[in-house]
């Protein structure tokens, strides 16, 4: 289990991050840090049961990072599911965000109360 703290201005957060079940997921998030891409990142979204029922899953995310349009051109390789590592997206769960299955992104979410549907094959 590898910790990683984020610094904010309302405090520090403490990030546990799975990389014996996610080492792809952590490996990319990780790179991301050590080459300074999050200096001056910011959690810039909360999403709180989206509006519009079936255009998206009803979920509430805090989202942070460096904005979609400033990394739209940074890819990393295809991360795990969570199919395939077991993890959920329980309260407090750490996860990258992605613009559709088979992608990667440094954007993140941390989740608000448990959010089944984002797991794999969106259960609620």
């Amino acid at each position: 289990m590898k910790r990683v703290v984020v610094h904010s201005k309302y405090g520090d957060i403490i990030l546990a991050l799975d990389d014996s079940k996610a080492p792809a997921s952590v490996d990319f998030f990780c790179r991301g840090i050590e080459s300074g891409l999050y200096m001056g990142a910011h959690f810039y979204r909360v999403v709180r049961k989206n509006p519009v029922e079936g255009e998206l899953p009803s979920i509430d995310i805090l989202q942070g990072g460096v904005g979609w349009d400033s990394c739209s051109d940074i890819t990393g390789p295809p991360l795990e599911t969570t199919r395939q590592t077991g993890l959920r997206h329980t309260d407090g769960a750490i996860s990258l965000a992605r613009s559709e299955p088979e992608t990667s992104s440094p954007e993140f979410f941390i989740c608000i109360g448990d959010q089944p549907k984002l797991d794999y094959a969106g259960t609620s």
